[in-house]
C-alpha cells in the first residue's frame, strides 16, 4: 500500500490485499483523470475516495451514511484546493528586469 489508513470504523472489516485493490484503483483516478500532481493533494484525495468506496459499500449500516458524507466533503474541499493550487502562477519562474 501506498499510503496508511486510521480510520478503523472503515478498514476493520476488509483485508489487506482489498484494500491495496481498492487503493490503487483510487490512486489511478487522482492521477490520471484529475491530473493531481502534487503529491500532498494526491494522498489526500486518495485517501477521501478510498474512505468514499468503503463506505458505500455499507451505506445501509449505522453511521456509513454520515461517514461517507464527511469524506465526500473532505475529498471536495481539498480537489478544490489542488486545482487552485495547480493553477497559480509560480512566481519562481518569472524574471525580473529593471528597466
Amino acid at each position: 500500500m501506498i499510503y496508511s489508513y486510521e480510520d478503523e470504523f472503515l478498514t476493520s472489516y476488509i483485508d489487506e490485499s482489498e484494500l491495496e485493490n481498492i487503493e490503487a484503483e483510487e490512486y489511478g483516478f487522482v492521477l490520471n483523470k484529475l491530473n493531481i500532481a502534487d503529491d500532498y493533494y494526491k494522498e489526500k484525495l486518495t485517501k477521501c475516495r478510498v474512505y468514499m468506496q468503503l463506505a458505500k459499500r455499507s451505506l445501509e449500516a449505522d453511521g456509513m451514511k454520515a461517514k461517507y458524507d464527511i469524506y465526500r466533503s473532505e475529498y471536495e474541499h481539498y480537489y478544490n484546493l489542488a486545482k487552485n493550487n495547480n493553477s497559480i502562477i509560480n512566481i519562481k519562474n518569472i524574471t525580473i528586469q529593471r528597466g
